[in-house]
């Protein structure tokens, strides 16, 4: 099995599912996850080890999408910039490839654009020839996008892998913690989120500066966490008002549902599925 390299910190299991993916010589594995959760750095270490390709798509229009593909997949195969003609094209000239496996990072950018991508990805998995394919993104649409019962891909991937927040030790080396209270503090505030590390200062000794200088600071990178994750859901704009006012209701230091629903002015009932 493909050796974890020593930089990743954790993923014991999600390594594990995605080497022997590439190792049994399986079509298609699908990572999702919410956003700073660490998935394209294992996707992009996972490449290295196995020597394929991570390419990572970028929003815009369909055209423009095409040409920054073209580019990358020049660059890996020494052609110079490659003139695609459609995502059909970009999809058979992917399968020339020379690697194990093309990983293809963020694809919410280029399904929002190219409705009909997940179907012509559906039909390169079937035709059995040219990379693996690790299809991956931060959307929590990309599982009913790519595996639900209804999708064109459902079936097919060999692996799904959900890569969780980090915790105890874990997470604690990733930081450098000086101890268990340190780590809990970590963990409290980041949620265990090690796309933070790069972004925030770990904490030695008074963890009370490190809450105010960091984490709570006017310019910490935590100040958009909430309204990223709520315009990352898929439920309509009344539901995401719902979430506001349950978080503020939490905020404020309530824990019982009974509370909550009272703080927040909604039944009860209505809890559950925000929750």
């Amino acid at each position: 099995m493909l050796a974890k390299p020593a930089s990743l910190v954790g993923r014991e299991l999600e390594w594990s599912a995605l080497a022997r993916f590439v190792e049994r010589g399986q079509r298609l594995a699908v990572v999702y996850g919410p956003r700073r959760v660490g998935k394209s750095f294992l996707i992009e270490q996972l490449c290295e080890a196995a020597g394929g390709f991570r390419y990572q798509a970028v929003a815009g229009l369909p055209a423009s999408q095409l040409a920054d593909l073209g580019r990358e997949l020049g660059e890996r195969i020494g052609s110079g910039p490659l003139q695609l003609s459609g995502w059909a094209d970009a999809l058979d000239r992917l399968a020339l490839v020379d690697a194990p496996v093309v990983a293809i990072d963020e694809l919410p950018y280029l399904t929002e654009t190219v409705p009909e991508l997940a179907s012509l990805l559906q039909r390169y998995v079937d035709a059995g020839r040219g990379p693996a394919l690790i299809l991956a993104g931060s959307s929590l649409s990309v599982k009913s996008e790519l595996v639900e019962a209804r999708a064109p891909l459902y079936g097919r991937a060999g692996s799904v892998v959900v890569p969780a927040p980090l915790t105890g030790p874990d997470l604690a080396e990733l930081w450098g913690a000086p101890d268990p209270g340190a780590t809990l503090w970590i963990d409290a505030a980041l949620g265990g989120l090690p796309g933070y590390r790069p972004l925030v200062a770990a904490p030695r000794r008074d963890l009370d500066a490190w809450m105010v200088d960091e984490v709570l600071a006017p310019g910490s990178p935590l100040l958009d966490a909430a309204e990223a994750d709520l315009a990352g859901t898929d439920d309509p704009t009344p539901l995401r008002g719902a979430y506001r006012a349950i978080l503020d209701a939490i905020a404020g230091g309530e824990r019982g549902f009974s509370a909550i629903s009272r703080v927040a002015g909604l039944p009860s009932g209505a809890l559950s599925r925000p929750l």
